[in-house]
């Protein structure tokens, strides 16, 4: 199985597709990671941990080099961003740890809106 490795993460949906244009014509291969996110929230996806730029472990090297020559700042590892923090800690997690991190979230993040209305239930009774 390939390997994925995110190279750089960006905010704006036009840009990580000029940056996989780029990459490709010099024959990488690339994979924008978190892109459905970018449909349903199409405005910043620097809140949701960005769109990562992904290419495959034997070509991290080319693709560094490119995006530097174009006028990146290539941080050793971009792995500081809130959904990067969410898909590693919430894989521990029984039943949902094995889904893709964004039906994590939305499990997540719905379960809060259960509690209060399960309270408010249990209080109109």
């Amino acid at each position: 199985m390939t390997r994925w490795i995110t190279v750089i993460t960006l905010t704006r949906s036009f840009e990580a597709e000029t940056v996989k244009g780029r990459l490709e014509s010099e024959g990488i291969k690339v994979f924008i990671k978190n892109s459905a996110i970018n449909q349903i929230y199409p405005l910043d996806n620097k809140i949701l941990g960005g769109l990562e730029v992904q290419v495959r472990a034997d070509d991290v090297v080319a693709a560094v080099d490119i995006l530097r020559e174009i006028g990146y700042r290539i941080k050793r590892h971009e792995t500081n961003s809130i959904l990067h923090y969410i898909d590693t800690h919430s894989k521990v997690i029984p039943f949902i740890g094995v889904l893709q991190v964004e039906y994590r979230i939305l499990i997540l993040a719905s379960i809060p809106a259960l509690m209060i209305a399960l309270a408010i239930v249990l209080l109109a009774v």
